[in-house]
């Protein structure tokens, strides 16, 4: 009898708790760090870390070999601007050529609009699969690259497209030899050694183009705008009669404007401040990501882009508004 009593009394204490585990499980309730139940809890979680680097200066002989085959790997794109959009290239010849593709470009630029489209109806997102992905990043560049291709064949509407998407094309060559050449560098170092081949590449551009106008004599517009109207004659824009580059008026001509010839003439040095500029921005973000976070930094370099369209959209508001046509 007396084992049975204290069977029952085992039971009692096991089922029943006690005051002090209720007063235990109350207290974890009221400060928010558990729930009824006991025997499901919540994991914490661990926050998520931005990626940093702390990077120290790295030896200024690695330094100076990254810089200089940086700045003889510059060499290739700015021969390949020289050829196709400066006099002392054939930049007139290949304006001439794209100018009679105007037609083919509205076409070829419907095409790349259509392709997406076209993906946008079929919901391209959702397709998954190693075929289908394929298809769709195929179907992407087609339409990317028709797109470009009409920008740079509309130089008979907008002058100024081929240079600005010429420009606009380098980065992605500069992230080609990141990825190939200099993919063991860090990306701090890389940005660093970038600027500062930019800036030696944009200084030489700047004084190629100040020995060549010096030696020309070509000063724009020249004595009664003659070397406007050379530059006229070498981009076919439209002059009056009798109006030539071997004839010194006794006036400047009131000439219509031709945005084509100024490009012909100044797109050097329009090129190679835009290289200088850049040089700047990719040192302060390399300064960036030695010490902060690759987020942040990139944040700047959203608010730069974004300030850089808003500059140029209050420029051509400006323009217009005071009645410039913004063609030179």
């Amino acid at each position: 009898m007396a084992d049975v009593v204290s069977g029952i009394g085992n039971v009692v204490s096991n089922a029943t708790p006690t005051s002090l585990d209720t007063h235990k499980k109350d207290n974890k309730n009221k400060d928010g760090n558990g729930t009824g139940d006991d025997d499901k809890t919540t994991p914490s979680k661990q926050p998520s870390r931005v990626k940093t680097y702390e990077l120290e200066d790295e030896h200024t002989s690695a330094f100076l070999c990254r810089v200089v085959s940086l700045t003889l790997l510059s060499i290739f794109p700015a021969l390949a601007f020289g050829v196709i959009f400066t006099y002392i290239g054939w930049g007139a010849t290949i304006h001439k050529f794209l100018v009679k593709q105007i037609d083919y470009a509205r076409m070829v630029g419907f095409l790349g609009v259509f392709i997406f489209v076209l993906l946008y109806v079929l919901d391209f997102s959702y397709w998954h699969g190693t075929f289908w992905i394929g298809l769709k990043n195929f179907f992407i560049t087609i339409a990317g690259l028709a797109i470009y291709a009409s920008g740079i064949m509309f130089a008979k509407d907008y002058p100024s497209m081929p240079l600005l998407l010429f420009l606009l094309s380098c980065p992605s060559y500069y992230a080609l030899l990141r990825v190939t050449i200099f993919r063991k560098v860090v990306l701090p170092h890389f940005l660093i050694s970038l600027a500062y081949a930019l800036f030696i590449g944009g200084l030489v551009g700047l004084g190629i183009w100040i020995w060549w106008i010096l030696q020309t004599g070509w000063f724009w517009p020249g004595e009664s705008d003659n070397v406007k109207i050379r530059f006229y004659e070498f981009m076919e824009c439209e002059l009056p009669q009798h109006v030539n580059s071997t004839i010194i008026l006794p006036s400047a001509p009131k000439l219509k404007p031709c945005q084509s010839a100024f490009l012909l003439w100044a797109g050097l040095m329009i090129a190679s401040f835009s290289v200088i500029t850049f040089s700047f921005v990719s040192y302060f973000l390399g300064k960036s990501l030695q010490t902060k976070s690759s987020k942040k930094a990139g944040t700047m370099a959203r608010v730069f882009t974004v300030l850089i369209m808003i500059g140029f959209a209050g420029m051509w508001t400006a323009g217009s508004i005071a009645g410039s046509s913004l063609a030179m």
